[in-house]
């Protein structure tokens, strides 16, 4: 049996978690980003503009060069890390103030449950601004003529100027609605099966990520 973590180990140990997360976020969207892309405007334009996937891509490939293949990117280079930190601080700080209430202390079910939650409504504070900003940029035709944002300053710019708050946060309740259950059982089963690794190994500090999610 490894002996404990240390307090300073366990912080050292968290912070290259987010680091990890943040890095490895960022370069699975360099390589998704244009189907992302790909999705937006099928979504929007539906088969009246586009046959598939790959129609839009060749499309916007044709016009724009690999810059139609990424529009949007850039909100998400710049706001990706700082969310995803947000949200993995958030579950832990929210999971230890809910710890500090008997009725959550001796219940996992419930504490890692509300504690999900809690994760996925602070960091969409940075998510649902990034994802408006992102498929706006994602769906305006540069050759049409409809160009609406230069780049992401000026669409934040413009979106805060023209509509406020309310048009940099359209569409967080149904981003609380989606994605609120997800994180919810995400945790869940993350601390169930923790849990579990714990019991049959007497730690879980040599065990690894995946043993945890293969329970």
């Amino acid at each position: 049996m490894a002996p404990p973590a240390q307090d300073g180990e366990v912080s050292v140990a968290a912070t290259m978690l987010v680091r990890g997360s943040a890095v490895a976020g960022i370069l699975a969207r360099v390589a998704c980003h244009p189907l992302d892309v790909a999705k937006a405007n099928l979504q929007v334009a539906g088969q009246t503009a586009y046959r598939n996937s790959y129609h839009v891509l060749q499309s916007n490939f044709q016009k724009e060069g690999v810059r139609g293949l990424y529009r949007g990117f850039g909100v998400i280079l710049l706001g990706s890390a700082p969310a995803t930190c947000l949200y993995l601080t958030s579950y832990d700080q929210s999971k230890k103030w809910l710890e500090a209430y008997p009725l959550f202390k001796s219940n996992l079910f419930l504490t890692s449950f509300s504690a999900g939650i809690m994760a996925e409504a602070l960091s969409c504070v940075f998510w649902v601004p990034i994802d408006v900003i992102k498929e706006r940029m994602q769906v305006q035709s540069r050759a049409g003529g409809g160009v609406f944002y230069k780049n992401t300053v000026d669409a934040w710019q413009t979106i805060a100027r023209t509509e406020g708050l309310r048009g940099l946060y359209r569409g967080y309740g149904a981003t609380m609605w989606s994605f609120g259950p997800f994180s919810a059982f995400f945790f869940l089963f993350y601390e169930k099966n923790k849990a579990l690794a714990e019991a049959l190994h007497g730690t879980t500090d040599d065990v690894p990520f995946t043993s945890l999610l293969a329970w």
